[in-house]
This record gives C-alpha cells, structure tokens and sequence, in this order.
C-alpha cells in the first residue's frame, strides 16, 4: 500500500484521491503500488499545467474568447478528475479567473464595437469622397489627377475588407452601393467627356485644314491678297486648338503660305 496527503493505493492497485471525501479514480495493475500512484498523479500535474497556462493568458489578456472556452472545459475536466492532488485547489484558481475573464471578454467585445465603427466610418468617408469626385463639373474636372484619386479609394476600400475588422454584410453592402455608383457614375462621365472632346479636335483639326487649304491655293496661284489671307488668319485663331503636334504642323504650313504671300506683296 501506498499513501499521500490526496490519495492512496490499496492492496489490489486500486486507487483513491481525497477529494472533500474518499474517491476511486482507477487501478493500475501490475506495478508497484508506489508507480500506480504517481501515475495519477502525473495526470493531476497535467491538469496544474493547464490551469497555470490559463492563468498566464488572463494575465497577458492573450484571446479572451478562448480563455472563456478553456475555463470552461478545464471545469469540467475538473469535477471528478482520474488524478491524485489538490484538484479542490485547482477548482478554486480556476473559479477565480470566472470574474477576470469576463472583464477581459467585455473590454474584448468594446473594442471590437469600437473598431467596427472606425471601419464603418471609414468606409462612408471613402464613398463621400467619391461622390464628390463623381459630382464635379465635367468641364471642370481634372481627370488624370481625380482618375488617381478614384483608384487610391478603391484600394483604401480593399484594403479594409482584407485587413480591418468585420462589419455586418447589410450596413457594409450599403455603403459600398453607394462607392460602386459613384464611381460608375465617373467612368461614364470621364469616357462621354474624352468621346466629346475628340470630336471636337475632329472638327477644329478639319477647320483648320480647310484654312491651311486655301492659304495655300493662294501662295500656288502667286497670290499678293494679305486680306485674304488675314482673313483666313482670323478664322484660324478662331477654330480653337487640337492637342499634339498636328496643330504646330497645320500652322507650320499655314505660316509658309502666308510667308509666300508677303513676299510676293513686297516684290
């Protein structure tokens, strides 16, 4: 037979731990009554482990959600343990961390609600902003650098759904209506504005070649007319301006005509 302060081991290896009263927790047959012994004891030294580990993590604040689960499963693995030791003791520091963990999960689910937030708020900014840009005045707008701007939201917003904390799908989903048709809105906007414009440089760049035409049947046929030329000048400066160098090449021409011009009024 072999005794301790929580247990003890009778003639047929069975053995028992004090526990409020005399419990059985099992039979280790076979062995010295002293190793059947410190088998369970070795089971309640893995319980200890347990509840040291948890109480570390109460104490570090490491994910108060599974330190809920853990104090709960430990409890339950603690009402009638097959282990030799103070287990009484073990029920005490675990019931102790009930409080502290509660705290730890509310000052947990506070902050969650407060990053929610954050990340809602910062959500609704970034879809402001984009109907800001997609409100502007077409004829005002700086497209390259509002162009720039759009496509930085989009990412601050994937960066967000990636990396910042969840938010519920329906208030989200809103918001992001809200971003997607702003920024539909700006496409459409930016491509009519551009279809638009390169119209418009079809129609000064054809005017402007018509002028360049007729200066230049001018300088052919030996003409010395300047009013007819100025005049062709005036229509020039009112025709408007086509972007790239077609424009300094129709002037070039237009130029060497009015040239030829001049010099056959001085002869």
């Amino acid at each position: 037979m072999s005794t301790s302060k929580f247990g003890r081991v009778d003639a047929e290896n069975n053995v028992f731990v004090i526990d409020g009263n005399e419990r059985k927790v099992g039979q280790y047959p076979g062995v010295s009554p002293d190793e059947a012994l410190a088998y369970f004891v070795r089971k309640f030294e893995d319980l200890a482990a347990q509840v040291r580990i948890l109480e570390q993590r109460v104490a570090n604040k490491v994910d108060s959600h599974g330190m809920k689960k853990m104090a709960a499963k430990l409890a339950e693995e603690l009402k009638e343990p097959a282990a030799v030791g103070d287990i009484a003791d073990l029920r005490r520091r675990v019931s102790n961390l009930d409080d502290k963990i509660a705290v730890l999960v509310a000052e947990k689910h506070e902050a969650s609600k407060e990053a929610t937030a954050e990340a809602m708020a910062s959500r609704l900014k970034i879809a402001v902003r984009a109907e800001e840009i997609a409100n502007q005045d077409v004829a005002k707008t700086q497209w390259k650098t509002s162009g720039a701007e759009m496509t930085k939201l989009f990412e601050q917003w994937q960066e967000l759904q990636k990396s910042g904390p969840k938010v519920a799908k329906a208030e989200a989903d809103a918001i992001w209506k809200r971003f997607s048709s702003a920024r539909t809105r700006f496409e459409t906007a930016k491509r009519g504005y551009f279809a638009g414009l390169d119209a418009t440089n079809k129609q000064v760049k054809a005017k402007k070649s018509s002028i360049v035409e007729q200066a230049e049947a001018l300088a052919a046929k030996g003409s010395d007319d300047i009013a007819a030329y100025r005049k062709l000048l005036d229509e020039w400066k009112n025709s408007g301006r086509t972007p790239g160098k077609s424009d300094d090449a129709l002037w070039a021409r237009f130029k060497a005509a009015g040239d030829t011009i001049f010099d056959k009024k001085s002869e």
